[in-house]
């Protein structure tokens, strides 16, 4: 058998937007992330071929995911805060985009792995307080041919 890299890497970027695709869709089936409300600690978004718009105003944020495939998600965060020091938004976006509005106190850290993709930190960071404990929004997931926008 000879191995030849020019077939195999895009059966393996296939394999993988069918592992997210399929991912997303058993996320949807079971009721991942739960209901969305106003009020919710937790956001989660799933959009193929479409876009969601979501957000909450919660005092006590922990974090969310976020898939996109062809599509784009979009979250706005602004009216909400942490009680916890960090929280996780984990992000699989494949040909698609996710927009995170957070508010100006929160300090934003991409931790996404990107490849033939972008990501767009338009966020003022605040200013470091010793006696002000900033919140800490950590950005990770995977970003294939597409875009994540971090903005206020």
């Amino acid at each position: 058998i000879v191995f030849n890299f020019a077939v195999v890497w895009p059966l393996l970027l296939i394999a993988f937007g069918v592992s997210v695709l399929v991912r997303a869709l058993e996320h949807n089936r079971i009721g991942a992330g739960g209901p969305q409300y106003p009020t919710s600690p937790v956001v989660g978004s799933h959009a193929i071929f479409s876009e969601t718009k979501s957000g909450t105003d919660t005092q006590d944020f922990h974090g969310g995911e976020a898939t996109s495939i062809f599509g784009a998600v979009r979250f706005d965060l602004r009216n909400a805060s942490m009680t916890v020091d960090e929280a996780r938004i984990d992000v699989n976006v494949v040909f698609g985009e996710v927009e995170v509005r957070v508010p100006e106190t929160w300090n934003v850290v991409n931790r996404a792995g990107v490849v033939f993709a972008g990501v767009n930190d338009k966020t003022i960071h605040p200013k470091p307080d010793p006696n002000v404990k900033t919140p800490r929004l950590v950005i990770t997931g995977a970003v294939i041919f597409g875009g994540i926008t971090l903005r206020n």
